[in-house]
Parts: C-alpha cells; structure tokens; sequence
C-alpha cells in the first residue's frame, strides 16, 4: 500500500518528525537505540502505553530524504519504505507498507490514513486527540474495500 501526502512543512522537519524519537513520539510511537549499534527498537505507543518494543532492521536511509525499515512484530517481517520530496506546496510524503499478499495489508489501510492525519497535526501543533480512528476507519473502509477489490480484480 503507497499513502502520499503533501505536507506544508519542509522536509527537514517532517524528517524528523519520522526519524527521531522526539519526532514520532506525539503521533506514533517511540524510537530507542541506533541503527550503527544494531539495537534500534520502536514501540507503537499510540496502541497503548503498553506497547512492546520491537526490532528495526534498516535496509536504507537518507537523511531528509527516506527511509526503508523492516520490523519483526510478531506477526512476520513489515517493511516500510517512507520517501520525501520537494512539493511546490512543502514536502510530498511517500509511506508504502509493504506485505506478501493483499491479505496481509487489508487491516492496515485506515489505520496508515489514520497515523498520518495525526502527523499533520503533529507537524501544524493541531491536536493530535482530535483525531478518531472510528471516524476514519468508517469513512475510509469502502473506499480500501474498493481499492482492494480493483487490486484483486473483482472491481
């Protein structure tokens, strides 16, 4: 799955607002270790304080530019390749998740379109709160039921 945004931001700061821990930690989660270290962890702590920290394997990155991840969550491997790119209105974002099958990704279409509302409002200081994954989950489902049919070939 490929989400693009523009965002009204340079792409230094919606690079850090996706690659350091201060940076994801009011919209997503948060970030410990180093890659250089081998020992890079995140924890998708708006799931839930408990959140488990899970290994960040990085395959590539660009400062101010992207990233190409692979976490273990438990689940099998996630990859996830973010892209950043001068836009005439700020920065074009570029967030693929990556899976196997159509399957795999079917139930984290809303949840991305989710994530990176509240990384809008992170970047603009809106109110990350405000933000309801219900909302967006009920507005977004037939359009991802949509998209995925097409994918299929039944649309």
């Amino acid at each position: 799955m490929r989400y693009e945004r523009v965002l009204a931001f340079p792409a230094e700061r919606v690079w850090a607002a996706c690659s350091t821990d201060a940076g994801l930690n009011p919209w997503i989660g948060a970030l410990r270790g180093s890659a250089s270290a081998g020992d890079l962890a995140f924890a998708m702590t708006a799931e839930g304080a408990e959140a488990p920290w899970v290994p960040v394997e990085v395959e590539a990155c660009a400062e101010a530019s992207g990233w190409d991840v692979r976490l273990d969550a438990g689940m099998g491997a996630w990859r996830f390749v973010l892209s950043l790119a001068a836009h005439p209105d700020g920065t074009l974002l570029r967030f693929e998740h990556r899976m196997d099958s159509l399957d795999e990704l079917r139930p984290y279409g809303t949840g991305w379109d989710y994530y990176l509302d509240r990384l809008e409002l992170a970047l603009s200081g809106g109110e990350i709160a405000s933000v309801d994954f219900v909302a967006v989950n009920d507005a977004l489902a037939p359009v991802f039921e949509e998209l995925f049919a097409e994918a299929e070939g039944r649309g």
